[in-house]
């Protein structure tokens, strides 16, 4: 209960509070007629807020493996180099604006950098989470095929323990057979195939077991 109730602080509450005091001190700080560069910063430092409270969500993903604890640095770095550039043009554009408030064209050249400057940061952010994903869906795949053929080993020690017409070494050839198996090529459909060919070993004969055998992990 502790818990959710501090990950509902963390991920409701405090963003809320954070854009509240932004949206106050801009008011405070800035006195009389809002520019088009006021609001322009003022939406642009909520946008870097929602950022950083996002990289933090996705951080705390790391427990459940959905996220890799490398691909959480590198986002974290570069969207801290984003930051600190989107700060730097935005102290940038807005000394400008000082300097010349008549010229409306250096409103439009700064909306022009920020949003280049954003899909740049994006694009690569992309294509990295995505190829992340992928590697840890095959990661996480393959460790539940490593679990299944422990529990395919363990099924053909228990069906050899019955098979009273198999000798010692008979035996040991076709729990090979099932230890040998690559994870990576196991699935869900030839997972029940093998699990079936074990339940009939007992009754089996050594000879056609392992012709079997050898024919199941031929067409694996």
């Amino acid at each position: 209960m502790a818990t959710k109730n501090i990950s509902r602080l963390t991920s409701v509450v405090l963003p809320a509070i954070v854009y509240v005091v932004t949206i106050a001190l801009f008011f405070i700080i800035v006195q009389g007629e809002k520019t088009p560069i006021f609001w322009i910063n003022l939406i642009y430092t909520l946008f870097l807020e929602t950022g950083f409270f996002g990289w933090y969500t996705w951080v705390r993903k790391e427990d459940t493996g959905e996220v890799s604890p490398l691909l959480s640095v590198i986002i974290g770095t570069y969207g801290m180099y984003y930051v600190v550039g989107g700060l730097v043009v935005m102290v940038l554009f807005s000394i400008l604006h000082l300097i010349w408030p008549d010229c409306t064209s250096i409103v439009w050249w700064y909306v022009a950098v920020l949003l280049v400057i954003t899909v740049l940061w994006m694009i690569p952010a992309v294509f990295m989470t995505h190829a992340d994903s992928t590697h840890q869906q095959q990661i996480n795949n393959l460790q539940m095929s490593t679990a299944d053929i422990r529990s395919l080993s363990t099924q053909m020690k228990s069906a050899l323990a019955g098979a009273a017409n198999l000798t010692t070494s008979q035996k040991t050839r076709l729990q090979q057979e099932i230890d040998s198996i690559s994870p990576s090529r196991l699935n869900d459909s030839n997972f029940f195939v093998i699990k079936n060919f074990i339940e009939a070993v007992p009754n089996g004969e050594y000879d056609y077991l392992l012709n079997e055998i050898k024919n199941i992990k031929a067409s694996l």
